[in-house]
């Protein structure tokens, strides 16, 4: 398999900034948490951070789509299967947690609306 070459470049940058700056971070994660909590610092993280993320989902996406040939085409071609599977597989975990199967609450959804959004906006973009 022949990986494009910006996928590399974005790899060799998150492996440099993750090497410098790693340390310095993992201190101050550990400082907030003795401060405020686990859960506290968890949820401050993902707020500040899912928009972050989220947006460079979404370029990724958009470059993926113009760069790789037939790439739209197979998204457009396997979305259908793969949404409806999503909805399976959520509708089977809704079950196990209504019913309260053991351990069943740590089984995630798969956030359907969010991956069709995000493939929209790349679409268009």
């Amino acid at each position: 398999m022949v990986v494009p070459q910006f996928l590399k470049e974005i790899a060799y940058q998150v492996y440099h900034v993750a090497t410098k700056q790693a340390p310095e971070a993992a201190r101050a994660i550990v400082a907030e948490v003795q401060k405020q909590g686990a859960i506290a610092t968890a949820s401050n993280y993902y707020h500040s951070y899912k928009p972050v993320a989220e947006q460079i989902i979404y370029q990724g996406w958009a470059k993926i789509l113009t760069v790789v040939p037939y790439a739209p085409q197979l998204v457009d071609l396997a979305a259908p299967g793969a949404k409806f599977s999503a909805q399976q597989y959520n509708q089977l975990a809704t079950v196990l947690k209504e019913k309260h199967v053991p351990l069943s609450f740590f089984i995630p959804l798969v956030p359907i609306q969010r991956i069709e959004e995000a493939t929209k906006i790349a679409q268009a973009g």
